[in-house]
């Protein structure tokens, strides 16, 4: 099948001469480069790094898989003063039936002497929207005889046969990494964002990006935020069995089966979902001789509309915390993990481990777990009916006929499990350990089960509380 692409010339970028900043990359071509964004101006003495440019998105139809292309990397800042550019955006990704991968961010531009590490682009969208409904294999469902199978002279056989949307497993772009900080001062760049995943296949994932790591410091400068992971959302279809039942004859002795009839087909309406994972958020950046770790990114929500056992919504895991800096700093608090949300299972991603610290310092504390909830099923609804007698009682002894004939209470399914994730374990130190992270939290219509907390991390002096 085609593949439409799309995408802008890429214009030179800029480089600065003494004072300004670095020129803007342009977005990407598919057919050139591979369709990446071109990256951002150098600044020059003094000046901000250019912002990369965005990478090319891909359209494709049929099952044809959809790749697009990665974000330009931000220019470096200004030799003497000037932050790094961010990095440019990765190419979403949209496919039919084929699979779906958003393009990664690029990583943002290193700072100069002075000035913070550019953030890291955010990683791009990837959809599988699904195609039209394609018909499975016909299986047989039954076979029954007549004369409870004593000299049977009718067979009755009823095949089936699933009709269901096609649709591919979808993956957001992962973020870009964040610049390293200025050479004597500055923090490192932000990770960018990981980037968002859709779905509607029965059977394949929709996975969330993975968050970029946080760039590093140098001298004095704490290390960059990891970027949060992407979203995962497996958002299912309808599914459609149609069932035929064929007659078959033959003598009651000897002889042997010949068809004999078809009935009319009956067809029946279903929902199949795939399941649906947050990504992992990206680790904190270390920080350089003096300086905190960076903190790491949370993960992403995964969620799924699945009614099948066993398919769960998964939250992606927290990134972990930076390295505190050696001469003083303390470790990065662990990232959060991310909610996973399911119609019968849904589970929470695990918190990311605090980051190390040396001596002045302590470690960082883990991570929360991410919540896990389930509703059931969904919506449930039940009619009840009240018999002429009695409202004809009611209406005698109040004067006034007030009951109806029929009332509908409505509620939501009751056999959703909800699993918490662990708490991310606290970062070591030399003399003093950071906290454990508290076990995420539950919250389902039958099972809910909150997530463990962590070890608080060891040092000489205290370890850290779990």
């Amino acid at each position: 099948m085609g593949q439409r692409r799309c995408g802008r010339v890429r214009r030179r970028r800029w480089q600065g001469g003494f004072i300004g900043n670095g020129g803007v990359g342009g977005a990407g071509l598919l057919g050139y480069n591979d369709g990446k964004g071109g990256d951002g101006g150098n600044a020059g003495l003094f000046g901000a790094g250019g912002t990369g440019g965005a990478g090319a998105a891909v359209t494709t139809t049929g099952s044809t898989s959809a790749v697009a292309s990665t974000g330009g990397n931000g220019g470096n800042g200004g030799k003497l003063f000037g932050k790094g550019g961010s990095g440019g955006a990765g190419g979403a990704a949209t496919a039919e039936s084929g699979d779906a991968a958003g393009g990664a961010g690029g990583s943002g531009g290193a700072a100069g002497l002075f000035g913070s590490g550019g953030s890291g682009g955010v990683g791009g969208t990837a959809t599988s929207t699904g195609g039209d409904p394609v018909a499975g294999p016909r299986v047989l469902a039954s076979r029954t005889y007549n004369n409870s199978g004593i000299l049977p002279t009718r067979r009755y056989d009823t095949y089936e046969t699933e009709y269901s949307v096609v649709a591919g497993t979808a993956t957001g772009g992962a973020g870009g990494a964040g610049g390293a900080g200025g050479t004597l001062v500055g923090p490192g760049g932000h990770g960018g964002a990981g980037g968002d995943a859709t779905t509607v296949s029965a059977v394949n994932a929709a996975n969330g990006g993975t968050g970029g790591a946080g760039g590093t410091g140098a001298l004095i400068g704490g290390g960059g935020d990891g970027g949060t992971g992407g979203t995962g959302t497996n958002v299912g279809s309808e599914t459609q069995t149609v069932a035929v039942t064929e007659t078959y004859r033959k003598p009651a002795i000897g002889g042997s089966w010949t068809f004999d009839s078809s009935a009319a087909p009956t067809t029946t309406t279903g929902f199949a979902a795939g399941a649906g994972n947050g990504g992992a958020g990206g680790a904190g950046g270390d920080a350089g001789r003096v300086g905190n770790g960076g903190a790491g990114g949370a993960g992403g929500t995964g969620s799924t509309d699945s009614t099948t056992a066993g398919i769960a919504g998964t939250g992606g895991t927290g990134g972990d915390g930076g390295i505190g800096g050696p001469v003083a700093g303390s470790g990065g608090t662990g990232g959060a993990g991310g909610t996973g949300s399911g119609r019968l299972l849904g589970v929470g991603g695990a918190g990311g481990a605090g980051g190390e610290a040396n001596y002045l310092g302590a470690g960082g504390r883990g991570g929360t777990g991410g919540t896990g909830t389930s509703d059931g099923t969904g919506q449930t609804s039940t009619i009840i009916e009240f018999p002429q007698v009695i409202r004809d009682f009611v209406a005698d002894d109040f004067g006034i006929d007030v009951l109806p004939a029929t009332v509908t209470a409505t509620g939501v399914g009751g056999n959703g499990t909800g699993i918490g994730g662990a708490g991310g374990a606290g970062g070591s130190g030399k003399w003093f350990g950071g906290a454990g992270g508290t076990g995420g939290a539950a919250d389902a219509t039958r099972t809910a089960v909150g997530g463990a907390g962590a070890a608080g991390g060891t040092g000489a002096l205290a370890g850290g509380a779990g």
